[in-house]
């Protein structure tokens, strides 16, 4: 419901850029480990995901692994049609690349999340690749090199660079030395979920040969396999070799207590995707006998991607989240420094998480659907919603303060709803006569839905409300006509006791007096007199505010007065009546006005962190003066946008509603359309969902049936406590 809020909070936090990688399997070995080199350039890259594609085609269970992630930007092939995953993402761009030698990336350099605790050394390359060609790629891939990057952290680290004069120390330089290995800067302080799986992952370090020329399968575990790995990294935990480079390192190393001080002397396990059992038991026997101090035994079986069977968020983030209020509909917020690095040094790109609240109850937490033109609505920095359902934005070391904008829920859904980039898109909405109605009853009960159950799942006060008897012999409250004494009540509430006799109590007429009293205080019942006119004979309801000495009959309009000792008569408001009674003349007069609050209002129940709604809209489309159709239920719940229709009755759904919900799917595209009704047998409906789903273009929305709680089988429910 739309509300006024005194004030919008913005929670900020500070990480780093994500990136998915869509790679092709044809793609050349030294394209991949380019990319592999580029990623660990930049904070967080080693935990950026790299799927395969095959002939165009992700393998469901790597589809199923990069639905776990949420990231910034996707880069893929030329041959992949991309538009079979945007279901699944809402990054800020989607990059189609040629070769992934030298990806479009960006963000901060990793070399920023350097600490001199106990590391003293960082190590440069000097063409290294010239004087260790055959070796050069395991030595990059796995433990990194500095290159050209120059800052002012760096400079606090003795130098060493690495050439054909003093490779022969490299390797004792990475086993002893004092070395800060650059590949698991990558790997520090990353905002990220862990993927769970019952297969059983030692936190050994592992030793992973490849087939020199059968080396993508490998090269997708050792990069991967990252993600489901809880702990932080501050050692190297993965070794990638080929076979080839490993009869290399053998023949050429001087230290042979090279993996022993690299796993802290426990036993490596060796793994491949591609070589046979017995080429890995020939590896095996051949590094046991090189090395003698630890020993190396074979990991069976390796299937990749490993099950998954949820996930989880790292613990170690050291970022920080930073409140900041806004002063009006939008506001100057200032830009969180990052934990590991003075901004004023700092080069590069880095996102910012925001979450939004407000002072509103029973939720205060802005919760948005993942739709890629809502984030605008916020702020003008290139940004996204993520799927916290929050907004996150890319920002530099220049980015100081940010506008930030405080749209109202009825702005997120006009901007959801309607689309001026198409001809026949959704022009206008506007409130519809039975979304002014059920607004207008929910303002009344002070948007307090635990109130409106109370009331409304109460057969004894609809029945009130409606001006029915609960006995069908009498006719006492169809002749008050929305007029009652409290002696009417009284006698209701009694006749309603004695129904439920199989659950009866005693009837407590102090609690409906407090039911009463409750009301009468938000006005929904109305305090007057009922006055009999002794000149025309007439009897008249009069409101408080008409009852005085001098007032006019409003039959012959001659002067009456009220009598000493008057009964109190209590009206119903007009806007509870318009809600619950149809003008349909059918035998059963409730409103589907009824329906659609009975939805809300279970609806509201379930959500965790957010809900919105909008009161039924009438929409508009070109060349129409008059609205296409309306949208009876449009809501927002914990970040899922529902629209819907409601009616009283399962049979009273049409080709017309089904044409309808079809044309709003498609041109809105929500998460989910409901058919919500309060009578009938779900099962009728099976033939409508149906047609429903195959109109639709998107087939990700869902598309559901739901029937509302049944007031009038809830027998037992009358009036025990009123909501304060």
């Amino acid at each position: 419901m739309m509300s006024d809020y005194l004030k919008t909070f913005v929670n900020l936090r500070a990480r780093n850029i994500r990136y998915l990688f869509i790679i092709d399997s044809k793609t050349p070995t030294e394209e991949i480990q380019d990319l592999f080199y580029r990623n660990q350039d930049f904070w967080g890259g080693r935990y950026n995901p790299a799927i395969p594609s095959y002939n165009g085609v992700i393998p469901e269970e790597y589809i199923k692994l990069a639905s776990y992630f949420d990231p910034d930007y996707i880069l893929y092939p030329n041959n992949f049609n991309i538009d079979s995953i945007k279901h699944l993402f809402n990054p800020l761009q989607y990059i189609q690349t040629n070769s992934l030698s030298f990806p479009n990336m960006d963000g901060v350099d990793s070399s920023y999340l350097l600490k001199d605790e106990g590391y003293e050394t960082v190590l440069y390359e000097n063409n290294l690749y010239k004087s260790l060609p055959k070796l050069y790629s395991f030595y990059k891939l796995n433990f990194g090199f500095l290159d050209a990057v120059d800052n002012e952290v760096i400079r606090k680290f003795k130098r060493i660079d690495i050439g054909s004069e003093n490779q022969h120390e490299l390797n004792e330089l990475i086993s002893f030395g004092s070395l800060s290995i650059i590949s698991i800067l990558s790997t520090l302080n990353v905002n990220r979920p862990v993927l769970q799986t019952s297969t059983d992952l030692s936190n050994r370090i592992e030793l992973i040969v490849a087939k020199e020329e059968n080396q993508f399968n490998d090269l997708l575990y050792y990069w991967n396999r990252h993600l489901y790995v809880e702990y932080g990294s501050t050692f190297v935990n993965q070794i990638y070799i080929t076979d080839k480079q490993l009869d290399e390192f053998l023949i050429n190393n001087n230290c042979d207590a090279f993996f022993a001080a690299l796993s802290g002397t426990r036993d490596i396990k060796i793994s491949s995707l591609s070589l046979n059992k017995e080429n890995i038991e020939s590896i095996k026997n051949k590094l046991n006998t090189w090395q003698q101090c630890i020993e190396f035994h074979v990991n069976d079986c390796v299937v990749f991607p490993f099950n998954i069977d949820g996930r989880s968020l790292i613990k170690d983030f050291d970022e920080q989240y930073v409140k900041q209020s806004l002063v009006g509909k939008s506001d100057l917020v200032h830009m969180p420094d990052l934990s590991f690095v003075n901004r004023h040094i700092l080069r590069g790109m880095w996102m910012i998480d925001a979450s939004i609240e407000r002072d509103s109850e029973p939720y205060n937490q802005i919760s948005l659907p993942i739709r890629s033109k809502l984030s605008g609505l916020f702020c003008d920095a290139t940004s996204r919603v993520n799927k916290q359902n929050n907004v996150t934005f890319l920002v530099s070391n220049d980015t100081r303060y940010i506008t930030f904008k405080a749209p109202t829920e009825e702005q997120i859904f006009r901007k959801l709803i309607m689309d001026y980039t198409k001809s026949d898109g959704i022009l206008a909405i506007n409130t519809s006569d039975d979304g002014m109605r059920i607004a207008s009853l929910i303002n009344l009960f002070k948007s307090n839905f635990e109130l409106i159950e109370y009331f409304f799942l109460s057969q004894y006060w609809v029945n009130i409300f409606r001006g029915k008897d609960s006995d069908k012999e009498s006719k006492r409250m169809k002749q008050a006509k929305g007029i009652v004494s409290f002696k009417d009540l009284k006698i209701e509430y009694e006749n309603r006791v004695k129904i439920c006799d199989a659950l009866y109590q005693p009837p407590n007429i102090d609690l409906l007096k407090k039911d009463l009293q409750c009301l009468v205080e938000i006005g929904a019942l109305f305090i007057g007199n009922k006055v009999k006119c002794k000149n025309c004979a007439s009897k008249y309801w009069y409101s408080l505010s008409e009852l005085n000495e001098l007032m006019k009959c409003k039959g012959c309009l001659q002067n009456i007065t009220v009598p000493i000792e008057s009964e109190v008569y209590y009206k119903l408001n007009e806007v509870i009546k318009n809600c619950l009674i149809s003008n349909s003349g059918t035998k059963n007069d409730l409103h589907g006005n009824l329906t659609v609050m009975l939805y809300l209002m279970e609806i509201n129940n379930l959500s965790h962190s957010s809900f919105y709604f909008l009161p039924a809209q009438n929409f508009y489309v070109s060349n129409h003066d008059h609205p296409k159709s309306d949208i009876d239920i449009i809501c927002m719940q914990d970040g899922k946008f529902i629209i819907g229709e409601a009616k009283n009755s399962v049979k009273d759904f049409n080709n017309k509603e089904i044409e309808n919900l079809i044309y709003l799917g498609n041109e809105i595209n929500p998460d989910e359309i409901v058919l919500v009704f309060n009578e009938g047998e779900e099962d009728n409906l099976k033939g409508v969902l149906t047609k429903i789903r195959e109109g639709l273009n998107n087939k990700n929305i869902q598309v559901t049936s739901h029937q509302v709680l049944d007031t009038f089988h809830i027998t037992n429910h009358i009036p025990s406590k009123i909501i304060n």
